[in-house]
């Protein structure tokens, strides 16, 4: 979750954006001032290189059909990644 949590506040400081508090509930895309889907793919990025895992890049990390995804529920949907990405490293 601070991962999660880092990469948007890096994100906002990087852009000169104002970042609020982010909490479990927090959604970066509603709640975020200027965070974007552009936003949302680059945190994508920046999660899969401080993660080292492999975060496809038609995996919509930050909402599911068309509704945006809490700071939890991008942390759980970072643990299925990972999950899989350790299942296949000890094939």
């Amino acid at each position: 979750k601070a991962a999660v949590i880092d990469t948007i506040m890096e994100i906002q400081s990087n852009s000169g954006r104002p970042s609020s508090t982010l909490t479990d509930g927090t959604h970066p895309l509603t709640d975020m001032p200027g965070f974007d889907s552009i936003n949302a793919v680059e945190a994508s990025l920046l999660l899969s290189e401080k993660l080292n895992c492999d975060i496809k890049a038609d995996v919509a990390l930050f909402a599911q059909g068309g509704r945006p995804l809490s700071v939890e529920e991008i942390t759980q949907e970072l643990l299925k990644i990972t999950e899989i990405n350790l299942a296949k490293d000890k094939r």
